[in-house]
């Protein structure tokens, strides 16, 4: 192939990458020495066939796998790679990855060992890998690049794989541990089952509530299928996969594990963070993180604190020349941009949950010439247009959150104002109202402690990338 031919393919493949035909279902990889690139598999959910070419508009995106790649060439070589780590290796070399050079598609297997006038299968081998796994080196040479990977294969969950196509037997079929939960009353269902499981079952207590009475549709809630009547359940976003969350009871963290070891439900390679992670499952998810990666989670701490109101709890007032609002609209934009973490949540879906369910501002009313008492569980709807000096809201993964005060109103005690009327909102509809607080963050601890009703119930770590190395592991 010549050096125009190969520049051509180049600029090709790289007009795919930014162009939206392929629906993210590749990932562009630019070889170089110690570059990481990441695959992914997509699996179309109703045929079941690898690379669907969109008929169904239903992917699930098996699984990345990570790949260290070492180059030898002065010339710049983009690759489109596709390989999934589930083969049936050590079985046979039948189905070695998928490349996709300027838009082609070429199979590499242990017949034909030459993909037609692209690229050769040099060589490769089996060894073994940590935990009883094993890899494949593969080496391919394209005219003057030469791709060197490491292909690990997961044998102890075999599944039959020929050249690119499951046929009917769909991998989410076969192999995935995990089913998803009906809408409306199976989430209620769900609710009520774990509802013994608070204060540790907080948060997906409150998120299962929120979807079944209709104020959210952020998730999507998996159950074991071969163990539906425990508590072990997983959730994450339907928008885009990078926030997900589990619950399980302390006797059923091996479930858990288990089943996230076996699960290609998503990508432990892609963007992702596991939210409010709570003590007894951390060194399970690091284990876990481990075998997906090589690698092990960084973690965010914090405390949580939950809200019971006091059998001798007082009437909550407002001053005069103030007032307590649902956040209207404006409320919630402004709430958002100010927002530490979640500043891309959705406006319309965020507005619908702080309405729906519960928020509240200060907001400077003129009318209000003596002090009021607030009834929380019949506070209006501020006005679309108006700015609060002070707000709290509900957050998609079920806790009070972005509590803030503006600045040159702080002091005044707004911040505990709100939090109680939110948290009688939320209590007064069913809900578990909690809250969550950096370690580091004195101040909000401080307060939290000193709020009536509230009290620390548990530490929980959100878990993410970046990946730590198994040699600077974390203290789980």
């Amino acid at each position: 192939m010549g050096r125009l031919q190969l520049q051509r393919l180049r600029e090709e493949a790289e007009k795919l990458a930014e162009g939206k035909d392929w629906r993210g279902r590749i990932v562009k990889v630019v070889p170089g020495k110690g570059s990481v690139p990441e695959v992914r598999l997509p699996i179309c959910r109703e045929c079941g066939e690898e690379l669907c070419q969109g008929l169904c508009k239903d992917y699930l995106y098996m699984n990345y796998t990570r790949l260290p790649v070492e180059t030898h060439s002065g010339v710049p070589q983009t690759v489109f790679l596709l390989a999934d780590h589930r083969q049936e290796f050590p079985l046979t070399l039948s189905a070695l990855p998928l490349l996709i050079v300027g838009g082609k598609q070429w199979h590499f297997n242990a017949t034909s060992r030459v993909a037609p006038s692209v690229a050769t299968l040099s060589s490769s081998f089996l060894f073994h890998l940590p935990e009883g796994d094993i890899g494949v080196w593969v080496a391919m040479q394209f005219d003057d690049v030469s791709v060197r990977f490491l292909l690990p294969v997961e044998s102890r969950h075999p599944f039959s794989h020929s050249h690119g196509t499951l046929g009917n037997d769909s991998r989410l079929r076969m192999g995935e541990p995990f089913a998803v939960v009906s809408e409306g009353a199976g989430l209620g269902g769900l609710a009520e089952r774990i509802k013994g499981d608070l204060p540790v079952g907080e948060p997906v207590y409150n998120i299962l509530l929120f979807h079944a009475r209709g104020h959210s549709c952020a998730y999507t809630f998996y159950t074991l299928k071969d163990h539906p009547d425990t508590h072990v359940i997983m959730w994450r976003s339907k928008q885009d996969d990078t926030e997900l969350g589990f619950h399980c009871r302390e006797n059923e963290v091996e479930l858990l594990k288990a089943a996230l070891k076996q699960s290609l439900l998503f990508s432990w390679q892609a963007p992702f963070e596991i939210a409010y992670v709570p003590a007894y499952l951390i060194a399970a998810m690091q284990e876990v993180a481990r075998h997906k990666t090589g690698c092990y989670l960084s973690e965010t701490k914090c405390f949580v604190f939950s809200y019971k109101s006091p059998q001798d709890d007082e009437p909550l007032r407002c001053r005069a020349g103030l007032c307590v609002r649902r956040l209207g609209r404006a409320g919630v934009r402004r709430m958002l941009e100010r927002s530490k973490f979640d500043q891309h949540r959705p406006l319309d879906a965020t507005v619908r949950l702080a309405q729906g369910v519960a928020s509240a501002g200060i907001y400077e009313c003129l009318d209000a010439k003596f002090e009021e008492v607030i009834d929380p569980e019949n506070v209006p709807v501020g006005a679309d247009d108006e700015t609060p000096l002070a707000w709290i809201g509900t957050m998609f993964y079920g806790g009070l959150a972005m509590l803030m005060t503006e600045e040159e109103h702080r002091g005044r005690g707004l911040g505990s104002l709100l939090t109680q009327v939110a948290a009688k909102m939320q209590a007064a509809q069913g809900y578990a109202p909690h809250v969550y607080v950096e370690i580091d963050n004195a101040v909000s601890s401080a307060m939290f402690s000193k709020l009536r009703g509230w009290r620390m119930t548990q530490r929980v770590s959100w878990m993410h990338p970046p990946f730590v190395q198994p040699a600077d592991a974390p203290d789980t």
